[in-house]
Formats: structure tokens, C-alpha cells, sequence
């Protein structure tokens, strides 16, 4: 699937860099198609600047650590966290996550495992580039406004916000979910 996104790239803007993390269970033999995974694109311009690429082996993330101008330091990560539960069957995104988590002895669920790896994953990322910043996108498939987001804490003990948050605020952030009253991305 990265394969087909990189060749598709490159025919459309040479020089552009796609960093991709997909789970390595592919689902079915006869089609393309896999569920989850993250990917960013960068532009010939950006490209040049990458000092690190970073992927998750289970596809929760990737992105990369970029050089700028007075050797300023810039990381960009992609972040995909399976929702709550997942009865679509053995190839959703949660259910090969939850395959391989239980295959190293880990059994904790894979949202658990998310956060739980996501905060270590920043943690090294701090520890190597203690004055860089810092932007996380994602599908979140949480409202980490709730108190009792454990995604939510993570991001705080790192110093990190939603935008959409700040943007609004007082207001709450709008809406992310079409049948939800809530923001969930």
C-alpha cells in the first residue's frame, strides 16, 4: 500500500517525499485495500529539510523531524488511534492491532497500547530534540477535553494543545463526528 502511495506521488510531483506506517497484516490477497494507517506527504521544497523519518509498525503514526532556518527543529506527526470498540470483523484497524499486541505478550487494548506507546514515542522525541516543536495531527477517535481521556493527559504532560480548542475558545471546538454533538479528530 506505502509502495502504491510513493509511485502514485512521485508521478505527480517528483521530488516529493511521502513517509507512511501501515499495519504489516494485510487483510485480504485480492485487494489493495488496508484499513488504518497514517501517511504524510511533503513537497520537494520540505523534503530537503527531513532529518528523520518516523513510522509506527503498527501504523498509528508517522511524520517527520525536519531542519529549518538557524538549524530550528520541527517535528510532524500523523497520529491515527483505532476507536472504542470494533465489530466490523477481523480486518479493521483495531482488530489486527489488537492480533499483534497479544503476538509480543501485550494485553493491554490497542488504545491503551496508542497512548501508552504514542507517550513514550514523544518522550524520546523530546529527549533527542529538547528544543524542537512540536505539530500532531490526527484521527484521535477521542475527546480529549474529557477528563477522563488518557489521550487528553498525554498531550498536556507534553505541552501540547488543540488548536481547534484555542481557536474557539470559550466557545466549545465545533463538531468533528457527523451523528456526534462533540469533537473527536
Amino acid at each position: 500500500c506505502s509502495t502504491q502511495l510513493n509511485n502514485t506521488i512521485q508521478q505527480g510531483l517528483t521530488g516529493s517525499t511521502a513517509v507512511t506506517a501501515n499495519s504489516p497484516i494485510s487483510p485480504s490477497q485480492t485487494s489493495a485495500y488496508q484499513p488504518g494507517g497514517t501517511a504524510i506527504v511533503l513537497n520537494p521544497d520540505i523534503s530537503a529539510r527531513i532529518l528523520t523519518r518516523h513510522s509506527d509498525w503498527l501504523g498509528r503514526w508517522s511524520g517527520v523531524t525536519l531542519k529549518g532556518r538557524q538549524n530550528s527543529i520541527l517535528t510532524v506527526l500523523q497520529a491515527y488511534q483505532v476507536p472504542h470498540h470494533s465489530t466490523a470483523g477481523p480486518a479493521t484497524a483495531f482488530a489486527q492491532q489488537r492480533s499483534l499486541l497479544s503476538q509480543q505478550g501485550r494485553l493491554e487494548s490497542p488504545r491503551e497500547a496508542f497512548v501508552c506507546d504514542l507517550n513514550k514515542f514523544l518522550r524520546a522525541l523530546r529527549a533527542s530534540y529538547p528544543q524542537g516543536g512540536l505539530i500532531l495531527m490526527g484521527d484521535r477517535n477521542d475527546d480529549i477535553l474529557r477528563p477522563s481521556s488518557k489521550l487528553g493527559k498525554v498531550l498536556d504532560s507534553h505541552g501540547l494543545f488543540d488548536i481547534h480548542r484555542y481557536n474557539n475558545y470559550p466557545d466549545d471546538p465545533p463538531e468533528t463526528y457527523v451523528r456526534g454533538s462533540r469533537q473527536v479528530d
